[in-house]
């Protein structure tokens, strides 16, 4: 990566409360990682949860981002590139690594957990994608086995593609981001 070798990151300093520290390393993305320079940041339910009950002093948090990747781990010459504008989530507060979470200025990330985004869609409505994408996805392919919309057979489902006997389906809270996610995955 370039000459910067320093951020900046919002740390739980105590239950409830957080500060901005600065001069925090920028680490280095390990095999099927990138870093990915922030640009936007969605804010979830498991973020104020886990500045409130989980997170102990020195832990980062913040789980949905948008940016640019800057830096390629091991193995990704062919699925991922620097200066790809991607959109995703990370484990915030996680307990086996508490540099972990998107409230910083450069996030690692696992490279099959990020979506790529067009050009002209902003990176703070791209952030808002991760967590709800992946919610559900679950929710509408591997708990209801719903068929993907791209026809592509995945291992472990238990109908065949094409042979759901769902006709009609409840999103029960569609007005939220996960929800409009879900009502416009669940129309394809």
């Amino acid at each position: 990566m370039a000459q910067i070798k320093t951020q900046a990151a919002l740390i739980i300093t105590g239950p409830g409360a957080a500060e901005v520290m600065h001069d925090l390393t920028i680490p280095s993305p390990e095999y099927r990682q990138v870093l990915v320079k922030t640009h936007a940041v969605g804010l979830n339910t498991p973020d104020v949860l886990s500045l409130d009950h989980l997170g102990r002093s020195g832990a980062g948090f913040g789980f949905d981002f948008a940016g640019e990747v800057v830096e390629l781990g091991e193995a990704l010459s062919e699925s991922c590139n620097i200066g790809d504008r991607v959109a995703g989530f990370v484990h915030g507060c996680h307990a086996a690594n508490y540099s972990a979470g998107a409230f910083r200025e450069f996030i690692l990330a696992d490279a099959d957990l990020l979506i790529r985004i067009p050009d002209k869609l902003k990176y703070v409505n791209a952030s808002a994608l991760g967590m709800g994408v992946s919610t559900a996805a679950q929710a509408l392919y591997q708990s209801l086995h719903l068929p993907l919309p791209t026809n592509t057979p995945i291992a472990g489902l238990k109908r065949p593609l094409g042979t759901s006997d769902a006709s009609q389906i409840l999103i029960y809270g569609a007005s939220t981001a996960t929800g409009a996610i879900a009502v416009q995955l669940a129309k394809l």
